[in-house]
């Protein structure tokens, strides 16, 4: 131990003694390193870097001076050059994260990222094999060893108050002072609407520090009770002149989102032995359909979720933010399920995927959602090459939401088959795909498109199970995103990356032919009220009567967001939206008998699975479930049989999170 302090001392001592003697220079040195750094990495190539040099030089030393002044802190205290370091060493990590990010998904790195970081380490196998994972683990545990080390070892300097204090003070007022002047005069904007554009034409540093600093919606200009009365009145108003009518049939309503699935012979070059999705685009020939802009590209599932299910705009957030993870957790919103229930409907929700991704088992009881079946309360699941559930588990969980209630309901289901990360490996698969000239590229493909193959036979067994069903019934089915499959503008025949499609089906002629509009994910249910009949909601009567005018439009989108999640709710206040008292699961769990057998406890009961979890006496025990018996086993029990125990079991995410005890 010893010997590695002596070698980080003798580090610490060169590092200190250029530092001290070159302390600006160091940091105008750290600023430019690290800016160059972090656009070869988000670019993915030095031509690219130097590219964005030589056309936004302003924008470049921008983000110079941004590192530069974070590096300046180490200016004015006595350990300038440990601190210099960790500094250094964040960015230097922050840069390295988002070229690691953007090889598998393309979407940048944002601040809100750490707010998903728990649920994406439950997936990160899928992304990164277990050597990557060693190798990241290893490096960062070795950058913090060694910071610790240059903090206790480093020796302390005198800040030279005539010169360090005005150098700092000096490069602070230039970044406060130029950010603003570079988004008045148009050079840095505040339109991140697609976001892997503006981190392109703002740079890394600037892009992921705006996301740092800023959170949820800026208060509009001028927000106050009066401008959320006038939106009311004026959507009060609209209505009362288009004469108030309540809708001739209620059906049920099942909303399909599809992970990543797209009419994937739209890329061009790309052909395949058989249409991938015979059944969706069967339907797009004589039903409702068009294309959904959506705001994210291969992930932001939850973005897209949120959009359809409040009416909202993405767009009012900063770029990247989850308004699940930022807002909906503690705050009740205006949504579908809201609007439905006051016409009776009862709303199930459900995704094949863990309950905790995106916070959605908190999430969802502000929604209004009565019940929610994630993974973790499904039976018969099956899962891919990559480990995602396969769909088909939905089609008997749908079935039991609308066998669950006399009255209507509303199922908002979140399939994940077809998710990412695409394997480059050669797999099995009905569907073979040729034109492209990179193998690792056309296994992808072939991945993909088999995926959404069994995907869409998901959608023609929906559709023929409902084709007859007693009740009327609409089914609206849509991708949430793109798939990752390393495409650009230029690949697509349409030419736009955000753009997915929708179809909308129902079993009792709600509307024939397929001229629909192009649709944005927040104007969805706005259109599919329009075609039921129902005309609730504020979000609803906004893109109902005031979607022409684009100003105007915008503008009263904005304010009333804002005043949902982050203002006074004055919108709300003639509202009695409240939490939903949500429940898991559409099964009943129970705890028959246990028994003790060689310290092993034996527990039986009905509806256990493997994400049952035996405890005794509030104790958590590891089980096993054994599904051939039904039956939960948790092995070095010791009971001592003259007192009484509480044996209960909970559904358990692989986090740990508990959603139910059952006894």
């Amino acid at each position: 131990m010893s010997s590695v302090k002596s070698f980080f001392g003798f580090i610490g001592r060169k590092i200190s003694s250029f530092y001290n003697a070159h302390p600006i220079v160091m940091c105008l040195l750290g600023g430019l390193l690290i800016t160059v750094y972090s656009e070869i990495f988000a670019r993915q190539s030095p031509v690219k870097c130097l590219d964005f040099i030589i056309n936004s030089p302003i924008v470049f030393l921008l983000n110079v001076l941004i590192v530069m002044g974070t590096l300046a802190i180490s200016l004015i205290i006595k350990r300038g050059v440990a601190l210099y370091t960790t500094v250094f060493a964040l960015w230097l990590g922050f840069s390295t994260a988002n070229g690691v990010i953007l090889l598998n998904r393309p979407a940048p790195f944002t601040f809100s990222d750490f707010m998903i970081l728990p649920s994406v380490l439950d997936i990160i196998t899928v992304y990164l094999n277990v050597f990557s994972i060693i190798i990241i683990v290893l490096a960062i545990a070795g950058a913090i060893f060694g910071l610790v080390m240059l903090w206790k070892n480093s020796p302390k300097r005198t800040v030279d108050k005539g010169i360090d204090l005005p150098a700092f003070f000096i490069i602070a007022l230039l970044v406060t002072f130029i950010i603003p002047v570079g988004i008045m005069s148009g050079i840095l904007s505040h339109d991140y609407s697609d976001i892997c554009k503006g981190y392109l034409d703002h740079g890394f540093v600037y892009s992921f520090s705006r996301s740092v600093v800023l959170h949820g919606i800026r208060e509009p200009q001028g927000y106050d009770g009066q401008d959320v009365e006038t939106v009311l009145a004026d959507i009060e108003e609209a209505r009362n002149l288009e004469g108030r009518k309540e809708p001739e049939v209620l059906p049920n309503v099942i909303f399909v989102q599809l992970e990543s699935f797209f009419d994937v012979k739209a890329v061009k070059g790309v052909s395949f032995s058989e249409d991938p999705i015979p059944n969706f685009t069967a339907l797009k020939q004589s039903n409702p359909s068009g294309y959904l802009s959506v705001p994210f590209i291969g992930s932001g599932t939850a973005n897209t979720e949120f959009e359809m299910l409040t009416g909202m705009n993405i767009e009012y957030f900063v770029p990247g933010e989850y308004p699940y993870i930022m807002v909906l957790r503690d705050n009740v919103c205006e949504s579908i399920p809201h609007l439905l229930k006051k016409r009776g409907y009862t709303s199930h929700t459900m995704h094949n995927n863990t309950g905790t991704f995106y916070s959605r088992y908190e999430v969802y009881p502000n929604l209004g959602f009565d019940t929610f079946i994630p993974l973790e309360y499904m039976y018969g699941v099956e899962y891919n090459e990559l480990g995602w559930a396969k769909d088909k588990v939905l089609i008997s969980e749908i079935d039991k939401c609308l066998a669950s209630t006399e009255g209507q309901d509303f199922v908002f289901t979140v399939a994940v088959q077809p998710h990412g990360a695409y394997t480059t490996e050669e797999t099995e698969g009905l569907i073979s795909v040729s034109g492209l000239d990179d193998p690792e590229l056309s296994n992808m493909y072939k991945y993909y498109a088999n995926q959404i193959y069994e995907c869409d036979a998901v959608i023609g067994e929906l559709i023929e199970k409902y084709e007859d069903y007693s009740e009327p019934t609409v089914i609206i089915f849509y991708g949430d995103h793109l798939p990752d499959l390393k495409l650009t503008e230029q690949d697509l025949k349409s030419g736009n990356m955000y753009q997915t499609e929708y179809v909308i089906w129902s079993n009792y002629g709600m509307e024939e032919g397929k001229d629909s509009p192009d649709l944005q994910a927040y104007q969805f249910s706005s259109y599919l009220f329009g075609l039921l009949g129902i005309n609730d909601g504020i979000m609803n009567g906004v893109h109902r009567y005031f979607s022409q005018n684009e100003e105007d439009y915008r503008w009263r989108m904005e304010v009333l967001e804002y005043d949902a999640l982050y203002g006074e709710k004055f919108s709300y206040k003639d509202k009695n939206y409240s939490s939903a008292n949500m429940k898991f699961g559409n099964t009943e769990i129970t705890v028959d008998k246990y028994m003790l057998i060689d310290k092993n406890l034996a527990v039986s009961g009905r509806n256990f699975n493997e994400f049952s979890v035996i405890y005794i006496n509030g104790k958590r025990h590891d089980t096993v479930f054994v599904k051939e018996m039904g039956t939960l086993v948790a092995q070095n029990v010791r009971l001592n049989e003259e007192e009484i125990y509480h044996v209960a079991v909970a559904q358990e995410a692989e986090d740990g999170t508990v959603f139910g005890f059952y006894d």
